[in-house]
Order: C-alpha cells, then sequence, then structure tokens
C-alpha cells in the first residue's frame, strides 16, 4: 500500500526501498499490523466528516495522516539505512 523510497540527491537513482511500517518488522507485527497492506491506524468514525469533500479540510483526518506518515518513517528509515540496498554488492 505504501513504500519508502530513498534516492541518491545527485543522481536522483533509487537507494533502497522497503514497504512502510507501523511497528517493529517481526513476523507477529506484520500479522497483526499489516492487515491491509500498509500503515493504517483505528479511526472513531464520529470523527469523519458527514460528507466526503469536506475530507480533505478535517484537521482530525489530516492530523491524523501526519502521525501516521510520522510513525512509519519511523519505523522504516532506521532498517533502510543499515542494511544495502537489494541487488547491491556486500
Amino acid at each position: 500500500m505504501m513504500y519508502i523510497r530513498v534516492y541518491d540527491e545527485q543522481t536522483f537513482q533509487l537507494i533502497n526501498e522497503a514497504p512502510a511500517l507501523m511497528a517493529e518488522d517481526t513476523f507477529a507485527n506484520r500479522v497483526h499490523y499489516h492487515q491491509l497492506g500498509g500503515p493504517s491506524r483505528p479511526m472513531d468514525l464520529a470523527m469523519f466528516p458527514e460528507k466526503a469533500a469536506d475530507a480533505a479540510k478535517s484537521p482530525v483526518l489530516r492530523d491524523g495522516v501526519r502521525a501516521m506518515l510520522t510513525t512509519s518513517l519511523d519505523k522504516t528509515l532506521p532498517g533502510m539505512l543499515r542494511r544495502p540496498a537489494q541487488g547491491a554488492s556486500r
């Protein structure tokens, strides 16, 4: 559902990529947290706007997505930067 990609700032060559995580990358967490195939979090339906057109203006949804992205970057980037890119020589 969501991948994080790191590119070389000079050549724009892809350095590494990985699925975005919301928890430590263990089998149990993959089964529990990644049922949708990517970052997700429960949402109180009462917080969702009545009209779909109002979703883009909703501070609750906007802040929730920002928090989810921050969490997934914090969980995914350290592992990506520690291991060599796929296909790279070791």
